[in-house]
């Protein structure tokens, strides 16, 4: 083998070692693309998931005259919300909440024996939804409440 085709061995090993470089550069760039795309839609689920785990808390912790905001029975004697202990007749009453990225489209309770209330709250268009639910007591029972959260269209 003389030096000419020594350099054409070289130039060729070169140019297939380059293109191999460039192709895994070209797809990690892709790869890693699709990856911060996946990570973002990550992080809005879980804000959407963070905004309903509060309205379900705010349900079983607090009172409010909107029900949505605390539906939780109040013991006269204590002075004080009976925490975990649903008001069913709050429930039926709530009216919706909206803020800019989101809104509640239905509160329901499931009981053991099959029975089911629900208040749906809000009938319009929406993006993703997110349904909650948490063991709570409602008439001396175990029940499941669930709250149904969606962004709002457009975010």
């Amino acid at each position: 083998m003389n030096i000419t085709d020594r350099g054409f061995a070289f130039s060729l090993d070169i140019t297939f070692s380059s293109i191999l470089v460039f192709a895994m550069l070209f797809l990690a760039t892709f790869y890693f693309g699709t990856e911060s795309e996946s990570a973002l839609e990550s992080v809005r689920k879980f804000g959407l998931w963070k905004n309903a785990l509060s309205v379900a808390d705010s349900l079983v912790k607090n009172r409010s005259e909107n029900g949505l905001l605390g539906a939780a029975v109040f013991d006269e004697e204590k002075r004080r919300v009976m925490g975990n202990e649903l008001d069913l007749k709050r429930i039926r009453e709530i009216t919706g909440i909206e803020s800019s990225e989101f809104f509640v489209k239905e509160v329901s309770i499931s009981f053991k024996g099959g029975r089911r209330e629900a208040v749906r709250i809000n009938e319009k268009n929406a993006g993703s939804c997110i349904s909650i639910e948490r063991v709570v007591g409602a008439e001396n029972e175990i029940a499941l409440l669930g709250v149904v959260a969606c962004e709002m269209q457009g975010h």
